[in-house]
């Protein structure tokens, strides 16, 4: 009954999906949903739809929403490897205003430790925002503050090269940056009760753009609430938010994606 009551309100509640990925990937997502006592461990997530509300048959209004992220991680008793992956598309009668995807790879030493090292690598894009490409890649230290079986508390600081490519919304014109950051996160993954866990990730990322003479700044908090419904299958609602405090171009400073749907895992 319990289970019910939260599914019912989630779906009740958030009802409305704006869906532009932040603009910092949240990899603790996938850490969160592992299964220490495997080895191999992956999900796979399909989200379509088709809706026609046309008023008269010669004004026709289609939306069509496509989403699908796969998702895998190699674990060993020392080393940890995963693999992510989005690819978004929605259209209205035909014009694609929301065109997202990314391929991120990450490698962890000494994972199980107080102290471990990370690495990582990521491409994405944003057509409908203006971002045509963005390639990144660093490391750093992660540390493991609280490693209980009913909460973990996670801390890393890092650093990464990323390049950039824009193009201008109002002229078709294209800018590019790239920049050294600083990288650092927050995390907490805590088991509410049997079937039920939280995850927050709190991000802050920042580099100095010597060119324009100013630091650019990030900020995202990304949270999700997963019910498990059967041994494959579970619930869950995701709310990223994001903000940059001066964007490579004239767009909006924030992002955030609210979404709800099934989960495979195997």
């Amino acid at each position: 009954m319990r289970y019910f009551s939260i599914i019912f309100f989630c779906l009740l509640g958030i009802t409305y999906t704006h869906e532009v990925h932040g603009q910092i990937l949240n990899v603790e997502d996938v850490r969160a949903q592992r299964d220490t006592t495997k080895s191999l461990a992956g999900n796979l997530g399909l989200d379509f739809m088709l809706n026609n509300r046309s008023a008269t048959a010669a004004n026709q209004v289609q939306f069509l929403n496509f989403r699908v992220n796969a998702n895998l991680a190699l674990f060993g008793d020392n080393h940890a490897l995963w693999f992510i992956n989005l690819l978004n598309y929605s259209a209205l009668t035909g014009n694609p205003f929301i065109r997202t995807g990314y391929s991120h790879v990450r490698y962890s030493l000494h994972y199980k430790r107080k102290l471990g090292w990370e690495a990582f690598g990521q491409a994405q894009y944003d057509l409908g925002r203006g971002l045509r490409q963005r390639f990144l890649g660093g490391g750093g230290v992660r540390y493991n503050l609280v490693n209980q079986e009913k909460l973990e508390l996670h801390a890393g600081v890092g650093g990464m090269y990323e390049y950039e490519r824009w193009r201008l919304l109002q002229t078709d014109d294209e800018v590019d940056l790239s920049l050294f950051k600083s990288t650092n996160y927050f995390s907490v993954n805590w088991l509410l009760w049997e079937g039920a866990r939280l995850h927050m990730t709190n991000y802050y990322q920042v580099g100095l753009d010597q060119n324009a003479a100013l630091w650019r700044h990030r900020l995202s908090v990304d949270m999700l609430l997963q019910l498990k419904l059967t041994e494959r299958l579970a619930f869950r609602v995701s709310v990223d938010a994001a903000y940059e405090n001066r964007p490579i171009i004239s767009i909006s400073p924030y992002v955030y994606t609210v979404t709800n749907g099934i989960m495979v895992a195997f």
